[in-house]
């Protein structure tokens, strides 16, 4: 008989266990959970376009130099973009200048920023654009931008960033126009690097809100 009791005794012990195991894996599983972001998908996508037809009908207008992006917006709270371009020599900071922005329309409808740059014959002036384009909504903004303190035989590198993932208030990099005195130069994606290695450097930026 006592031996019996023991047995119950045991088996009810382990009963106990097994359920007080279950509970904390259910428990640490909900806590994992909980510890996880509720959508770990960026607020905003962004890629260089490559379209060949487009860039085809960009450099039609006479562009010299020129970016297009799209902007996939996934956040339905992002309500305005706006842009500008940060100019750096020999390393530092000097200026921000085209300034811009636009308030976003439909969500469904990519958005397409386009940045250009026309040469002025016979001057040391370019003139630069940027038009944002969603759906059948269009506008541009210009500026004169003088480069008369940079030499004419400068090399040019034009380096886009193909890929991107942004958040709202996060300031984004899209791409560079790196000049230098001389036949060198380089750019890639690590900006900061590409502000250093340049004589004068233009980095193209937006901002989602």
């Amino acid at each position: 008989m006592l031996h019996k009791i023991k047995i119950i005794v045991f088996i009810m012990l382990l009963a106990v266990l097994i359920v007080g195991c279950e509970a904390n894996q259910a428990k640490s599983s909900d806590t994992q959970k909980s510890s996880k972001a509720p959508n770990s998908e960026p607020a905003i996508t962004i890629h260089s376009v490559t379209d060949e037809e487009e860039r085809t009908t960009v450099r039609a207008t006479g562009a010299d130099t020129f970016f297009i992006f799209q902007f996939d917006i996934h956040d339905d709270s992002v309500q305005a973009v706006e842009y500008w371009v940060d100019y750096y020599q020999d390393g530092e900071f000097v200026e921000s200048m085209m300034n811009g922005g636009s308030r976003i329309g439909d969500m469904n409808r990519p958005l397409k920023l386009y940045f250009t740059a026309h040469e002025i014959p016979q001057t040391e002036q370019e003139i630069w654009g940027v038009a944002l384009r969603q759906g059948d909504g269009f506008g541009r903004s210009e500026t004169m931008i003088d480069l008369e303190h940079i030499a004419q035989d400068a090399m040019e590198v034009v380096h886009p960033i193909m890929e991107l993932t942004a958040n709202t208030d996060e300031t984004v990099s899209l791409g560079m126009i790196a000049l230098n005195r001389g036949n060198s130069g380089s750019a890639s994606n690590d900006v900061e690097r590409t502000i250093q290695d340049n004589d004068y450097v233009y980095v193209l930026r937006c901002k989602f809100n």
